[in-house]
């Protein structure tokens, strides 16, 4: 039986002045045969003053994010059975008005704290059963989350969000040296999915300059599927290669094709480092538009939903010793990812570049 403690820190930043700084500690514990708990915190600390946001005549918001889960897992033979809650909520600072002006604090302490556009309670089951020697693992999860939407400093302005997620996988051992993988992720939601502060842009309107523009109003409903395989080719000694191909589609009208490919070199079995490359490619939701001529039944802002291509590279190395001192089992690693996402139709910002690095550390007693 052995027990586990990690934490890690990122930090993301990009162009578009947003900052990410996000915090997330766990545990798990083996209390009995074949039976763990795991607890986990994560909070994100947000700065924004994006295009997205001074477009809405808001100066910038700062937001804090805190999600607790908790969960049990149970071996039952070969196979697992896993059950988790979570609950999340947003905490601001400073105040932002329902037509988009906003309030920052001041420098001298003047803040108000409110609870922030969202609040979830969510939770979820799976299983992952074993067959044939151990070489076929199927995978099966269904999680629901139940979310409150708000609007700071507006009382009367309350919605729902209700997501289910279903996630069905098989990984495969194919030869000694190559695994691989195939899947499907199905995401329905029910309810608000627009943001409370974001407007659509009118042809009588500035570029740039959503003050009397329309709120955005998206499908009270949205029917996401992503299909995906993979596989990892073992090289030599502790290196392999692999390659992954994701198809995204839904109800929205939304196309994307993901790839991407990572290697990872291992110079010891305790010191190795993966590089990764990943190009994402989307269509648009059939109701963009970047400036409407006229309100329609819906509308949105949101650059996300725009076609746009993405390209990322990465690094991390990792460090892994066994036995030291009282401890079975050290673990560090340190990552840095660099991304552009290009925006073919979107007046207000034709690319965005950022960097995202992490740090962390997993210990095993």
């Amino acid at each position: 039986a052995q027990s586990q403690a990690a934490s890690t820190v990122s930090v993301y930043v990009d162009d578009d002045h947003t900052q990410v700084v996000t915090s997330v500690t766990r545990a798990k514990v083996t209390l009995w045969e074949g039976g763990t708990l795991n607890v986990a915190y994560l909070i994100d600390v947000i700065s924004s003053a994006s295009v997205d946001v001074v477009s809405q005549a808001t100066p910038r918001f700062d937001e804090n994010r805190h999600a607790v889960q908790a969960g049990a897992s149970q071996a039952v033979g070969p196979h697992t059975v896993r059950a988790s809650y979570g609950y999340s909520v947003e905490i601001g600072t400073g105040t932002r008005s329902a037509n988009g002006a906003g309030k920052q604090a001041d420098s001298q302490g003047d803040t108000s704290t409110h609870i922030g556009d969202y609040e979830g309670h969510g939770a979820g089951v799976g299983a992952d059963a074993v067959f044939f020697g151990r070489n076929t693992t199927v995978s099966a999860d269904y999680a629901i989350e139940l979310g409150d939407v708000g609007r700071a400093d507006d009382a009367n302005f309350h919605e729902s969000l209700t997501t289910h997620v279903v996630d069905l996988r098989v990984a495969q051992v194919l030869t000694r040296r190559l695994v691989g993988l195939v899947g499907w992720t199905f995401t329905g939601q029910q309810g608000y999915t627009a943001k409370p502060y974001r407007f659509a842009r009118v042809q009588e309107v500035l570029p740039g300059v959503c003050r009397v523009c329309p709120p955005e109003t998206h499908p009270r409903s949205r029917l996401r599927n992503a299909v995906f395989a993979g596989a990892t080719q073992h090289l030599f000694g502790e290196s392999a290669v692999g390659l992954r191909y994701r198809f995204y589609f839904d109800d929205w009208g939304l196309t994307a094709h993901t790839v991407e490919a990572q290697l990872h070199l291992g110079w010891t079995p305790a010191f190795g480092m993966r590089f990764r490359y990943r190009l994402h490619v989307q269509g648009a939701a059939s109701f963009w538009q970047d400036i409407y001529a006229q309100p329609m039944r819906y509308m949105t802002a949101d650059r996300e939903l725009s076609p746009l291509t993405g390209n990322l590279l990465g690094l991390l190395v990792f460090w892994h010793v066994d036995g030291w001192g009282a401890l079975a089992a050290v673990e560090l690693y340190a990552k840095v990812d660099a991304f552009r996402y290009d925006y073919q139709d979107y007046s207000a910002l034709t690319a965005r570049m950022g960097l995202v690095g992490e740090t962390g550390m997993e210990v095993t007693f």
